[in-house]
């Protein structure tokens, strides 16, 4: 019995991901072409009441997706983003002074994932992409990963602060090794900043707020 469950949570979650990567609004999948793609895609044989199956599970309530049934085939109905929200998303990303060209396709290439095979052809290539401003450190999103974590665990980061040369390049400033205990990222006219308070600044209350993206961490330590 348990081996038959499991084999059933299995069927439903590979048709999720095949009506997330084939079906749309505008696209319906059939239940043989499900059934050609669990094959294709993850090597998967099904019979097509397994299919019938898989898809009244995912319309059940514990699972609430909605899905559009028609003659054509099916389709999920809705997405993590509507199209204007994502266009929202893609025009912010693409227009961040503080994320370098490469760090955005990622981006934008992971947030897609969400869209079926179809709907990602609009953002394949990034055409919106304005490289002038960016201001290019390429750990950027390195950065706020160890951040967001010394944050959480109350941990102090030591890192480099870098300035500007004049060929544009980051190079580190007099002020080094800066140690803080940061306490949130934040942005202020455009500009993305760290909350943090300085070890040898700690007896003054004074808090200190660096340009995110000079930043370049060294290592984390407990407080």
């Amino acid at each position: 019995m348990e081996r038959k469950a499991n084999l059933k949570n299995q069927y439903t979650l590979l048709v999720l991901l095949i009506l997330m990567k084939y079906s749309d609004a505008a696209h319906r999948i059939t239940q043989d072409e499900i059934i050609h793609y669990l094959n294709a895609d993850y090597n998967v044989d099904a019979q097509p009441r397994s299919i019938i199956r898989a898809l009244n599970a995912l319309e059940d309530e514990r699972l609430g997706f909605d899905l559009i049934r028609t003659k054509r085939g099916v389709a999920l109905s809705e997405r993590l983003f509507d199209e204007g929200e994502f266009e929202y998303i893609f025009d912010a990303i693409c227009s961040s002074p503080s994320i370098p060209p490469k760090q955005v396709e990622k981006i934008i290439n992971d947030l897609t994932k969400v869209f079926s095979v179809y709907e990602r052809q609009k953002y394949g290539k990034i055409e919106k992409l304005d490289c002038r401003g960016k201001l290019g450190n390429p750990r950027i999103l390195y950065e706020i990963g160890m951040i967001t974590n010394a944050i959480k665990d109350k941990a102090m980061i030591e890192f480099t602060y870098n300035r500007y040369t004049e060929e544009g390049k980051l190079a580190p400033s007099a002020s080094n090794p800066w140690r803080v205990v940061p306490i949130k990222t934040f942005v202020r006219e455009g500009r993305y900043l760290l909350l943090c308070a300085r070890e040898e600044r700690k007896k003054m209350n004074e808090l200190s707020e660096p340009l995110l993206f000079r930043i370049f961490i060294d290592r984390m330590s407990g407080v």
